[in-house]
């Protein structure tokens, strides 16, 4: 039987594209071993000390025999697998050995972003949830909270995502590739089916979306929703909301895709600009061991890297085409 694909995230890499292109049985592929929810279920949301891997196999034993009953190949989607950002992913190497414990026999993907856009997205993506922290708070959370898991950069050195899974799954197991390569989604898509063990050709590209999905909210809703979060959107992120005000949050969504986009450009590339401060200098060593360990061309996609390595990917990169 072929090995299960499970694709960890992470978050703001076009997840929500591939869960609902991909990964689903309209593209002539995959067949899901386990809905989102139910992943989270038996994986994610249990106490440490209380887990119980039973459930999760029989579950994913009888998605299997599914998926072979369909004659597809099984994929496990689910980005709260690498931890979620907004806690700083402080149990990645627990759902690593989850994952391990249930699936070890798995491929495992990883889908990475430059951490300048990912930062930013996340952060978006967290006040359309139904955070109230500003863009300086929830990137500098006062050092000495400790109680309650915070945004951490470290989250976002890929190569401790990386070489955690490797040392569960064996290197050979564990693929890795950049969102970037986003922008030309049939090739994307069929790299993805190749990883799996597929034959690109069975691929319904019909079926894969044309457009952006679950894109974060401009800069400008952002701001509105910074503000108008804490009386009205009552969430995990915001738990003291007085008020669950959906239909608000999805008028404003829809003011955004027509107007608020269109006027947020000033704000952006303030926050833009804020954040690459935050991060210059930051990954660089690990952007360098990330490229080592995969060798994905990180420089080409503008991931920042030390100084020596972009001169020695330079020269060894022959000339563009």
């Amino acid at each position: 039987m072929i090995p299960p694909l499970v694709h960890i995230g992470l978050h703001r890499t076009g997840t929500t594209w591939l869960q609902q292109g991909l990964f689903t049985e309209a593209a002539g592929v995959f067949h899901p071993v386990l809905s989102m929810e139910r992943t989270i279920d038996l994986l994610v949301r249990p106490h440490d000390l209380a887990w119980d891997p039973a459930p999760a196999r029989k579950a994913i034993e009888e998605g299997l025999a599914a998926a072979t009953r369909a004659g597809r190949l099984p994929v496990l989607s689910c980005e709260e697998l690498s931890g979620n950002p907004h806690a700083g992913a402080w149990n990645a190497r627990i759902l690593a050995d989850r994952l391990h414990a249930v699936l070890p026999e798995a491929r495992v993907l990883i889908v990475v972003r430059r951490q300048e856009e990912l930062v930013l997205s996340n952060h978006r993506q967290y006040l359309a949830r139904g955070g109230v922290g500003s863009l300086k708070r929830y990137l500098h959370p006062d050092p000495r909270w400790f109680r309650v898991p915070r945004f951490r950069f470290e989250t976002f050195e890929f190569d401790r995502l990386v070489a955690c899974h490797r040392e569960r799954f064996g290197a050979d197991r564990v693929q890795v590739r950049c969102h970037e390569a986003i922008g030309d989604p049939v090739e994307f898509a069929r790299e993805i089916v190749r990883l799996a063990g597929g034959d690109p050709a069975d691929l319904e590209v019909a079926a894969l979306p044309r457009d952006r999905v679950n894109a974060a909210p401009s800069a400008l809703l952002s701001a509105i929703l910074r503000r108008t979060n804490r009386l009205c959107r009552r969430d995990d992120v915001n738990p003291h909301a007085p008020w669950h005000l959906w239909r608000l949050h999805r008028g404003l969504q829809a003011l955004d895709r027509v107007v608020l986009r269109r006027l947020s450009s000033g704000l952006d590339r303030r926050e833009r600009r804020f954040v690459a401060e935050a991060c210059r200098g930051r990954y660089a060593e690990s952007n360098a061991r990330l490229a080592s360990m995969t060798g994905l061309d990180l420089a080409g996609s503008g991931y920042e890297l030390p100084a020596s390595s972009r001169v020695g990917t330079e020269i060894g990169a022959g000339p563009r085409r």
